[in-house]
C-alpha cells in the first residue's frame, strides 16, 4: 500500500465530508418534500401542526447525523494539524 502525501488525504477527507453532509442533505428533502404535501391551506392550523409533528423527528435525525458527521471530520483534522506540527 502506498503512502500518500498528506495533501491528498486532506482533499479526499473534505470530499468525503462534503458528500456525507450532501446525501444527509438529500435524504431529509426525500422524507420532507412529501411532508409540505400535507399542508392544507384552509386548514393550516391543523395540517401544519400535522407537518411539524412529522418532521421533527427526520429533522433530529439528519441533525445528528450532520453533527457525527462534522466531529469525525474536527477530529480527523486535529490529528492532521497535530500531525503536520510535529513533521
Amino acid at each position: 500500500m502506498a503512502i500518500r502525501p498528506l495533501t491528498e488525504v486532506v482533499e479526499a477527507l473534505e470530499q468525503k465530508h462534503s458528500q456525507d453532509q450532501e446525501s444527509i442533505a438529500d435524504s431529509l428533502t426525500l422524507v420532507m418534500v412529501p411532508l409540505l404535501w400535507m399542508v392544507n391551506f384552509e386548514d393550516l392550523d391543523r395540517t401544519s401542526l400535522l407537518v411539524t409533528e412529522a418532521a421533527l423527528p427526520a429533522i433530529r435525525t439528519a441533525y445528528l447525523q450532520s453533527q457525527h458527521v462534522a466531529a469525525a471530520d474536527e477530529f480527523v483534522s486535529v490529528l492532521l494539524q497535530s500531525h503536520a506540527i510535529r513533521g
